[in-house]
């Protein structure tokens, strides 16, 4: 089945101007737990403000790379302030999660929904495939606490 990610765009909220109410803490940690109990939820987190984190720009043809500080002017800057994965059978199951996070009527909030990529939709030669394949079993053992 495919993944998809539920990314949360920030918000004057979720930069510190503001933080959610606890009843809306706990409607999202109700969330979580309904998407656990369904078998969907992979991973979910919540990022700190803008203010605690950095941009690192590349360029192609250049060899300099440039870091830029937070905060971020969200006018102007597209940023997210955290995100669910989940594993579902298709867009429309995703979208149907998406739609249930408590934000309804609690905040201004937008989140965007995408298509995590797999292994298969990359153009890798067996070796690069093989190696990525490895990889990801590490990871996987390592989050397990097997490794």
């Amino acid at each position: 089945m495919p993944r998809y990610a539920i990314l949360v765009k920030a918000s004057p909220t979720t930069e510190g101007k503001g933080t959610p109410s606890p009843a809306t803490l706990t409607a999202i940690g109700k969330f979580n737990e309904e998407m656990n109990a369904a078998h969907v939820l992979l991973a979910g987190e919540g990022l700190r403000p803008t203010s605690a984190g950095y941009r690192v720009h590349f360029t192609a043809g250049a060899d300099d790379i440039a870091v830029e500080a937070g905060p971020f002017d969200l006018a102007e800057q597209s940023t997210i302030s955290g995100w669910w994965v989940i594993r579902v059978k298709d867009a429309e199951e995703a979208l149907g999660w998406a739609k249930r996070i408590p934000f309804r009527g609690t905040q201004n909030a937008e989140v965007e929904v995408r298509l995590v990529g797999e292994v298969d939709d990359y153009n890798m030669t067996e070796e690069q495939r093989e190696r990525e394949e490895a990889l990801r079993a590490k990871v996987r053992a390592a989050v397990e606490g097997k490794e």
